[in-house]
């Protein structure tokens, strides 16, 4: 009889083991399946919002450079300048990341850019520049007059006391300092 009640008590004690166990396994999974649960409704959720938002979000991406948009830019800058009868010569382009960004999507482009034109075909230039449908940011703009037949004197006693009288042959010569964004590629 004792050996019956041992055996019997070592059966229960394994089939409480077991419930026990079991139970556990079965909370591990209604957690995990509680966590894929909210992460597909979250996922779910962003698909929503991103479909909602498809226009907005093409709206803010025009105002970025396509990855390999660069060039593109760039023909599109020296066409302004054949548009508004201005000479452009590209100096120089860099592109630069943002180090305390690592996974940023963006980066910086930086075009230095010279002109040379009537004063009124820069003035154009320069508006259509700004009004490209990025957000274009002018950092430097430095003017300079050439081909003239006086001398300009800004904030100052002018060589000549009369009025200046412009010329049909004078030259300005613009540098600028442009920068905007881009996709990283």
């Amino acid at each position: 009889m004792i050996i019956f009640s041992l055996v019997i008590l070592v059966a229960y004690g394994f089939v409480f083991w077991r419930i026990y166990t079991d139970g556990l396994t079965t909370s591990d999974l209604l957690n995990q399946a509680s966590l894929d649960f909210e992460k597909d409704e979250a996922l779910r959720n962003a698909k929503i919002a991103l479909a909602e938002n498809r226009d907005s979000i093409s709206k803010i991406d025009s105002y970025f450079i396509a990855g390999d948009g660069v060039a593109p830019f760039i023909g599109n800058i020296e066409a302004l300048g054949k548009q508004y009868g201005v000479g452009v010569s590209i100096g120089s382009v860099a592109v630069e990341s943002d180090p305390k960004m690592k996974n940023d999507f963006k980066e910086t482009l930086h075009l230095k850019v010279e002109t040379t034109g009537s004063w009124s075909n820069i003035v154009r230039f320069l508006s259509a520049v700004e009004n490209l449908p990025y957000h274009v940011v002018l950092d430097q703009v430095v003017f300079g007059l050439t081909d003239a037949a006086d001398k300009l004197s800004f904030g100052g006693v002018s060589a000549v006391d009369s009025k200046r009288v412009r010329t049909s042959s004078e030259k300005w010569k613009v540098s600028l300092d442009i920068s905007l964004l881009k996709f990283k590629q």
